[in-house]
């Protein structure tokens, strides 16, 4: 899978990720400080799935000029950081395709809805 890491991502969980295959370009690394638009551009332009635990990703990804192929909230603050990364390793292994879904993982459930 092919993913745009918001820099609130943990880099076990960037590592795990890169460990499992996936393309993994981490705003972080990459580009720290970046504004919202610009990742959501950086995601749009590169075919990626936009990781993040910030929730206004969920609010912009709702506006109609940004067409993703998946965006994935992560609300797993109260996991240790390990049990952060086996939780979205795990959904990601099992959930099948995200195209055209906002998923949000939480610790004991995953909720799912599509873009518009």
């Amino acid at each position: 899978m092919r993913i745009v890491a918001d820099e609130n991502c943990d880099r076990l969980l960037l590592a795990a990720l890169r460990n499992a295959g996936h393309d993994v370009l981490s705003i972080r690394e990459t580009e720290p400080g970046e504004a919202d638009n610009r990742i959501f551009e950086i995601a749009q332009r590169e075919s990626r799935v936009l990781l993040s635990n910030d929730l206004d990703f969920g609010l912009l990804s709702e506006r109609e000029r940004y067409r993703l192929s998946a965006v994935i909230l992560m609300r797993l603050d109260r996991l240790s950081r390990p049990a952060r990364a086996r939780r979205v390793m795990e959904i990601l292994e099992t959930v099948g395709t995200l195209e055209g879904h906002l998923l949000t993982i939480e610790p004991g459930r995953i909720r799912t809805r599509a873009l518009k």
